[in-house]
C-alpha cells in the first residue's frame, strides 16, 4: 500500500508538471513577429510570487532595500520586452549612463524566454545574501520556466 501511495504521488507531481508547461509558440506561419503582449502574462506573474516569497523571509531587505530592488526589477523587465511592445519606447535616454543593448532587427524574440532570463540573473544578485533554500527557489523557478519553452 505505501508503494502505491508513492506511485500515485509521483504520478499527480509529474502531471502537475507536465500540464503547467504549455506550448505558447502557434503552429502557424506568418510574415509578422509576436510582440510580448502575445504571450501569456504566467511567467512575469511567477516571478513576482517569488519575489514576495523571497523578501519576506530575507533579512535587512525592509523597507527600503527591497523597494529599490523591484524598481530596477520592473526596469530591467520593461527594458528587455520594449521592442515587442508596439507603441512604447525605451528610458534609456532619460537615465544618464544607462546603457542598453539593442535588439536585432528583423529578429523574432521569444518574449517569456527574455523575461525569464533577465529575472533569473538579476534576483540572483539582488539577494546574495538570503538562506539557500529560499536562493534555490530562484534556480528552480528558472529552470522550470526554461523547460516550458
Amino acid at each position: 500500500m505505501r508503494s502505491f501511495t508513492k506511485i500515485l504521488t509521483a504520478l499527480i507531481v509529474m502531471s502537475l508538471f507536465i500540464t503547467s508547461c504549455k506550448k505558447d509558440i502557434s503552429e502557424q506561419t506568418s510574415t509578422e513577429f509576436r510582440t510580448a503582449a502575445d504571450y501569456d502574462y504566467s511567467v512575469v506573474h511567477e516571478w513576482n510570487a517569488l519575489w514576495l516569497d523571497i523578501e519576506r523571509y530575507a533579512t535587512g531587505y525592509r523597507p527600503c532595500p527591497t523597494a529599490n530592488a523591484l524598481g530596477y526589477v520592473g526596469l530591467a523587465n520593461y527594458e528587455a520586452t520594449v521592442n515587442g511592445l508596439s507603441g512604447y519606447r525605451s528610458l534609456a535616454d532619460i537615465y544618464n549612463g544607462l546603457s542598453i543593448p539593442k535588439a536585432f532587427i528583423n529578429q523574432e524574440y521569444h518574449w517569456p524566454t527574455v523575461v525569464n532570463a533577465v529575472n533569473k540573473y538579476l534576483y540572483s544578485r539582488l539577494f546574495p545574501e538570503v538562506e539557500q533554500p529560499l536562493y534555490a527557489k530562484i534556480k528552480v523557478l528558472a529552470d522550470k520556466t526554461k523547460n516550458c519553452f
